[in-house]
């Protein structure tokens, strides 16, 4: 096993981008890939969400991502069906990032795509600032103690959900994180899920769940480029967050 998993990251180099362990399915009515500076998503223009993002993440990209400027307003993707700032405002929900400014800001190009509202959700305001920003702080936490992590991010969307604003845009009922970090030839695999009703009162861990949960719940299949029998073991893994 342990050959497999050192062939696999000897061949493909840690400079290459997330989709080499595989990339969820993008296919579908009113769904399309989308390449922005330093990340990828799957938009969906029904939902006026990203179903999911992926970007690699690393201890160099976090350091040189600390002294550049943060952009300060969302606005609208020209280039998709995204939301309008009008959607979020009075609505009660926060714009939430869907790929982390702080973690793209390596580039200026990154840093500005990561304000399009095609890389936001509507997200519960306490939740935006609460235990959202402590998972986020545990992945980067993460990336500076390993060689790379790959992180995919995205919205739980659940039958019933609310919308919000002219662009009917679908309010997720859970958020999730599913991350794969490499050190030294290894492999982990990482996975929360969120409630988006509230800020959770219980720790992090609480919420940490193996990543077959996450693809059970969203239909997404993570890192589907791995060996079957080392994804299927990577994915039934609940390990813990920094």
């Amino acid at each position: 096993m342990r050959t497999a998993l050192l062939l696999l990251l000897a061949i493909q180099p840690l400079a290459a981008q997330p989709e080499r362990f595989g990339l969820p399915a993008c296919t579908g009515p009113n769904r399309e890939i989308a390449v922005r500076t330093g990340f990828t998503m799957w938009f969906d223009a029904m939902h006026k969400t990203p179903l999911w993002s992926a970007y690699e993440l690393t201890a160099e990209r976090l350091s040189a991502a600390a002294g550049v400027r943060r952009a300060r307003h969302f606005r609208h993707d020209a280039e998709l069906s995204s939301a309008f700032d009008s959607d979020y405002r009075l609505s009660g929900y926060s714009r939430g990032h869907v790929v982390p400014a702080a973690d793209v800001a390596w580039s200026e190009g990154g840093l500005r795509d990561s304000f399009l509202l095609s890389n936001a959700v509507p997200q519960n305001g306490a939740l935006n600032s609460g235990k959202w920003r402590v998972l986020e702080n545990a992945v980067r936490k993460l990336a500076v103690t390993s060689d790379f992590v790959v992180v995919f991010t995205g919205p739980v969307l659940c039958e019933g959900a609310a919308h919000i604003g002219a662009s009917s845009v679908t309010v997720p009922c859970e958020l999730y994180k599913v991350v794969i970090a490499g050190k030294g030839g290894e492999l982990k695999m990482f996975a929360a899920m969120l409630p988006n009703d509230r800020n959770p009162g219980e720790p992090l861990s609480a919420f940490l769940t193996p990543v077959a949960e996450v693809e059970r719940r969203t239909g997404l299949d993570f890192c589907h480029a791995l060996p079957a029998d080392v994804q299927a073991r990577l994915e039934a893994e609940v390990n813990p967050l920094p």
